[in-house]
């Protein structure tokens, strides 16, 4: 019987013991060299720098292409700020969505990319740990499938 409370004891002990997590911070004095400030919230944020990376990039699912693409920072498609995709018109056309519906603006002029968020129901989601940009564009906006005949 002792030995019953004994381990109800310690059970109820252990059970009053909550978990206590650490919160590691970086500390940015310790990098040294370069002679360039850089700014580290972003990662304290759980964000990425903008700048240009190796990327496989997917259209409805399918892989359609992989090279070097430059992001900058702004809003992605769920209003969140992270990175957004610098992908020209004719990048796009390539991979097969019809660009033609699409009229250029002075904006798009400006930067030299075009905005994903001008197409309708348009999604795109980085996923950084991967290297990958999934663009989903509604059927409606892509090029038929040519099938038989060499590109």
């Amino acid at each position: 019987m002792t030995t019953y409370r004994l381990l109800l004891v310690a059970g109820l002990v252990l059970a009053a013991i909550q978990a206590q997590g650490k919160v590691y911070t970086f500390n940015p004095a310790l990098i040294s060299g370069g002679g360039k400030e850089t700014d580290l919230m972003l990662f304290s944020q759980g964000r990425q720098l903008p700048g240009t990376y190796p990327t496989d990039i997917y259209l409805n699912g399918t892989h359609v292409d992989s090279q070097p693409v430059m992001f900058i920072p702004g809003p992605d498609t769920y209003g969140q700020q992270g990175l957004v995709p610098c992908l020209t018109r004719k990048m796009l056309s390539n991979y097969g969505i019809r660009m033609n519906l699409f009229k250029a603006s002075t904006e798009e002029i400006r930067r030299g990319y075009f905005s994903l968020s001008l197409i309708p129901d348009a999604q795109l989601d980085f996923r950084f740990n991967e290297q990958s940009l999934h663009l989903n564009v509604p059927q409606i906006y892509l090029k038929p499938p040519l099938k038989g005949i060499a590109p």
